[in-house]
């Protein structure tokens, strides 16, 4: 990459290469806490704390690939750059197989849906609080 080659201020997404290592290193311990053996999303107490854990990790790993994909769009022939990017897409196909059967799992606590939805303002049965 030659000194006039345009850059890209990347320290929105992460400050520093090791900041993003360190953030991979943690989105796959978050991914640990909600997968079982076979990597795939079942462990929660609530629905609800089950989907801020998945959406948490999606958020995180598309961040994670974008700053990898960025940094090799400036320098494709940096081999560092070409394994981060290698890196970035396996963290985004484990998260991909862990979730793959989100909805199965959800399913299967049908009485939770239904509770939750009793809550909800979006539901039928939902009534304004007095006041």
């Amino acid at each position: 990459m030659t000194d006039d080659a345009p850059q890209w201020d990347l320290t929105p997404l992460f400050e520093s290469r090791a900041e993003w290592q360190a953030e991979i290193e943690e989105v796959r311990m978050m991914l640990d806490d909600v997968t079982d053996a076979d990597g795939v999303v079942t462990s929660y107490d609530t629905i609800e704390s089950l989907l801020e854990s998945v959406e948490s990790v999606v958020t995180r790993t598309e961040r994670v690939l974008a700053y990898a994909r960025l940094r090799f769009d400036l320098d494709r022939f940096s081999e560092q750059r070409t394994q981060d990017l290698k890196t970035a897409r396996e963290l985004y196909g484990d998260v991909a197989t862990a979730t793959r059967l989100l909805p199965s799992v959800l399913a299967s606590r049908p009485d939770e849906l239904r509770s939750d939805r009793r809550t909800s303002p979006w539901s039928n049965n939902y009534s304004k609080p007095d006041g």
